[in-house]
């Protein structure tokens, strides 16, 4: 299975997180925020859990290359997450490995179906 690139040394930005995926208050991401406390039951309060559970399942997904642009190469991967309410959903996860670097970093995390569309 074609893992990751250095999943071992994967960086989540807090603010990726608390600020454009959990965060009901900033219009671009209350979606976001409203589907992942719906499906899983995660919020800014209990964020450390999703992004332990995110580290732990990367090497069990399989990342796809997006390809390239001018800051990186791109993957996504896809996982399954068990969420603190007892449900199951899919979550994409978006990476970047940018040039000036070794380690993939995470860009976008959001509660989607099976194709990869946002709920």
């Amino acid at each position: 299975m074609d893992t990751l690139p250095n999943y071992e040394n994967a960086v989540v930005p807090l603010d990726k997180l608390l600020k454009y995926s959990l965060d009901y208050s900033n219009p671009k991401s209350r979606d976001k925020a409203i589907a992942f406390n719906s499906a899983l039951g995660f919020t800014t309060t209990n964020y450390q859990i999703l992004l332990t559970l995110v580290l732990k399942n990367l090497p069990l997904h399989r990342a796809v290359f997006r390809g390239s642009n001018a800051y990186g190469d791109r993957y996504q991967v896809i996982m399954t997450i068990n969420g603190v309410n007892g449900k199951h959903a899919e979550v994409l996860t978006a990476w970047i490995i940018r040039y000036d670097e070794d380690f993939p970093r995470l860009t976008n995390i959001y509660v989607t179906n099976k194709k990869g569309e946002p709920l």
